[in-house]
């Protein structure tokens, strides 16, 4: 059927022959087939004319939509079609109105909901929401569905917050899809397949479809990419001219949905703060050893206090007062993820170390954080603190605002559902899951297992519901994980089954400067939002054997060597940014090579190759130079047990002796420093000993800050995946700096509040040269000890305050 597909699309492109579609193409969204009407088939197109007239009610979804606030369907439904003939066929199809005695005997294709599409058998109450019919009958076809720009009323109150139900649209773009040929790939001049049709005869047929998920996103990044004037010139270099209306091109992918407005990081921690300056104590949380986690700066770094239901009442009141007022007092920016229909709560971007909490005497007092709690991980240790929370507001909303639910946005320390009997939920709870290996950990098994028990333990707590949306995510800095993650999407229904229900998925493409780069994969991710059985990799062959002209072959397979590379290399590695053998880079770079070659300079089809082509040089030299890397592998000596370091600045025991060096290089000049200086780090079971010797007397001046002397930093980060930073820094004075960032799955601000608590520090100087002597107890990691053959991350870093002795390793 694909190959037919394929053969028959090649056909009209090239010889403007007639079009022997097939509407059940592997390489578009599967549709499910009615019984097959009665009549004969219908030639709208015979010898490059038109045979039929466009019969529409424009005018009254014009006077249906002054009463609701929703996106016109039918009208941009007519505007899609006829654009579609007019670029296959060089003919313009004439548009009248339902009942017009201009549509003579022309046979009609009545678009939308109206007379003369009830006439012909269409009954728009039994089409789903946002889903459409196409059939055929005696006097032409019909495209029409469910559309919310006919319902009066529709999203008129400024809570409703319901997105628009565009279901003849939908249908639009499916025929021109389906019968024409036609492709949206990209916007611009040069990013839609149009093929040259000159006969076109619609067997009878009768099928409908409609959307998987209720809400399908990832636009405002593609707004972005084309909102913004040096974007916008950049994507002009390859798709022709773009402008602003360009931003909405996502629609021809079926972006969309109908469900009320709701789920996010909510409240706004600024908003709450300003409207209760005096309450800050309440409202974020203080740890026990005196952090405040309260950052007047923005919205990371915040921490709602979520083991005082103080700050739970403070917060329901302020949402009382939010709906009382039809939104005018928003003493929480509740505005951005509340409707009628859901109040919100979600964290902050912070992640609260669990030690940080789990001392706290509340949690002592309830028994909050048991031994089984701590064996599910930093992200699931604080499952009852929050299912506490939870439970009191959704019971003070189950009672004081009856028929609103609670939206919980579940992440980072709420990632997991508390199962205590004690914190059971009201059936008032839905769920929006935010973890992070979906779509790009498919296929990593113990990513996955972790990941589905998320899942069904959010299904349990919820008695038996499904989560009601979930987030995926892109990778922020990995292009060749950027390139092809979108084209998985469709896995994660398949993969938690009952326990994703079908109301929302989001992707997190996470930028808007290069996704137009790998849009056949956004392509692919947008279609399989809107039904998870389409076939990606037959839609992606088809695309490039239509697309590309000679280049073709040669993009279908770098694609393909991309792909399972990043099946091979990528999914089952923990690191974010694994290395790609040079010999898969090779290839990659030979089939684009090959593909520029094949297609003439300036061609359509050698600017979109290059659009796929120029994305990729910084990526290949990247993991070039990292396979040309040798990194610098310390085996740090373990100390026997009688070899006990005095931490007193003196370096004279005998191991230091026996311990290896760090190589350290001068920055500047990508040697080694010209004043070099002398690093050893050993380790026990308690923690990390390192030693420092330098020649030449130090800048040591007390007045200055620590960064302003000679002084070293050390930076860890346990295991490999550099989540967590941690920094010690110090001075020839002996004045110490430390510091902890969390940097995966977002950057968030240095936690100075980390002391290190623990380490010891000696420096001793002399007018020839100062030594220092540091511990740190593996106690201040999150991590703990390392285990045997375990690896970290490490850097250090030498600031002298002496011309040309900055040095670094």
């Amino acid at each position: 059927m694909h190959v037919k597909g394929i053969a028959a699309l090649l056909a009209a492109a090239m010889a403007g022959t007639a079009l022997a579609y097939d509407i059940h193409t592997r390489a578009l969204t599967p549709i499910v087939e009615k019984a097959r009407p009665a009549g004969a088939a219908v030639p709208l197109v015979s010898d490059g004319k038109l045979n039929f007239v466009i019969v529409a009610d424009v005018a009254g979804e014009a006077r249906a939509r002054k009463g609701n606030s929703t996106q016109s369907s039918i009208a941009p439904a007519v505007e899609v079609l006829v654009e579609a003939f007019r670029r296959t066929t060089g003919q313009t199809p004439a548009v009248v109105r339902d009942g017009d005695a201009a549509a003579g005997k022309r046979f009609k294709f009545v678009v939308g909901d109206c007379a003369a599409a009830r006439a012909a058998g269409f009954v728009r109450s039994s089409v789903p929401d946002q889903g459409f019919e196409m059939f055929t009958f005696a006097d032409g076809v019909v495209v029409a569905g469910n559309d919310s720009s006919l319902v009066e009323g529709y999203n008129t109150g400024f809570l409703e917050r319901r997105g628009s139900s565009l279901g003849t649209f939908y249908g639009a773009l499916d025929f021109a899809e389906r019968f024409l040929g036609v492709r949206w790939y990209f916007p611009g001049e040069y990013g839609t397949l149009w093929p040259q049709v000159r006969d076109l005869t619609v067997e009878p047929v009768r099928y409908a479809d409609a959307p998987y998920f209720n809400m399908r996103g990832g636009i405002y990044n593609f707004s972005r990419s084309l909102s913004n004037k040096a974007l916008r010139e950049k994507w002009s270099r390859y798709m022709g001219p773009v402008g602003l209306r360009d931003a909405q091109f996502v629609r021809y992918w079926r972006d969309g949905g109908t469900m009320p407005s709701n789920g996010g990081h909510s409240p706004r921690p600024e908003r709450m703060a300003a409207a209760h300056p005096d309450k800050l104590k309440t409202i974020f949380y203080t740890s026990p050893h005196g952090k405040f986690w309260y950052n007047d700066k923005g919205h990371v770094g915040n921490y709602y206090n979520v083991l005082d239901l103080g700050f739970a009442d403070l917060l329901f009141d302020d949402w009382k007062a939010f709906y009382s007022s039809g939104g005018r007092t928003d003493a929480g920016g509740f505005k951005e993820t509340f409707s009628d229909a859901w109040a919100s709560f979600g964290v902050c971007d912070t992640f609260l170390p669990v030690l940080d909490m789990a001392n706290d005497p509340v949690v002592k007092k309830l028994g909050l954080v048991a031994e089984s709690d701590l064996a599910r991980g930093g992200d699931g240790a604080l499952a009852n603190v929050y299912g506490r929370f939870y439970q009191h507001l959704a019971r003070r909303m189950e009672k004081e605002m009856p028929g609103r639910r609670l939206m919980l946005l579940v992440y980072y320390n709420s990632l997991f559902a508390s199962l205590d009997p004690r914190w059971r939920l009201p059936s008032n709870v839905d769920a929006f899951i935010c973890d992070g290996n979906l779509p790009t950990r498919i296929g990593n098994r113990a990513a996955m297992e972790r990941t589905v028990r998320i899942f069904r333990e959010w299904y349990e707590a919820l008695g038996g519901r499904p989560a009601l949306k979930a987030w995926t995510y892109s990778s922020r800095f990995n292009p060749f994980v950027r390139a092809v993650a979108p084209e998985f999407i469709g896995e994660i229904p398949k993969l938690l089954g009952k326990y994703l229900g079908r109301g929302y998925i989001y992707y997190g493409h996470d930028g808007a400067d290069d996704l137009w780069h790998y849009y056949y994969a956004n392509y692919a991710g947008f279609k399989s939002q809107w039904n998870p059985d389409f076939d990606v990799d037959a839609a992606l062959d088809e695309h490039f054997d239509l697309f590309f002209g000679a280049a073709g072959p040669h993009l279908k397979r770098f694609h393909a060597v991309l792909k399972k590379a990043y099946k091979d290399y990528f999914v089952p590695s923990d690191d974010p940014a694994p290395p790609y053998p040079p010999a898969v880079v090779d290839e990659m770079e030979s089939c684009l090579a090959k593909a520029r070659a094949a297609v003439p300079e300036g061609s359509p089809e050698r600017r979109r190759c290059d659009l796929i082509a120029d994305y990729w040089p910084p990526a290949f030299e990247q993991q070039r130079a990292r396979a040309a890397y040798e990194p610098p592998v310390y085996d740090v000596r373990r100390l026997m047990v009688d070899e006990k370091p005095a931490v007193d600045g003196i370096p004279d025991e005998a191991f230091w002796g026996k311990a290896a060096s760090v190589a350290l290089m001068d920055v500047k000049r990508g040697a080694a420093p010209v004043n070099p200086a002398t690093v050893k780090i050993v380790w026990n079971a308690g923690g990390m000993y390192a030693m420092f010797s330098a020649p030449g007397r130090p800048a040591a001046d007390e007045k200055a800050d620590l960064w302003s002397n000679d002084n070293y930093e050390l930076f860890f980060s346990p295991g490999l995946g550099k989540q967590v930073e941690y920094h010690i820094g110090f001075d020839a004075l002996g004045r110490v700096y430390t510091g902890k960032q969390r940097l995966l799955p977002i950057s968030q601000p240095k936690d100075l509040s980390w002391k290190a608590e623990g380490r010891r520090l000696a420096v001793k100087r002399t007018e020839t040269g100062w030594t220092a002597e540091l511990f740190v107890p593996f106690s201040v990691f999150e991590t703990g000890a390392p285990k045997a053959y375990d690896s970290w991350n490490f850097n250090l870093v030498r600031n002298s305050r002496s011309p040309s002795q900055s040095a670094g390793g």
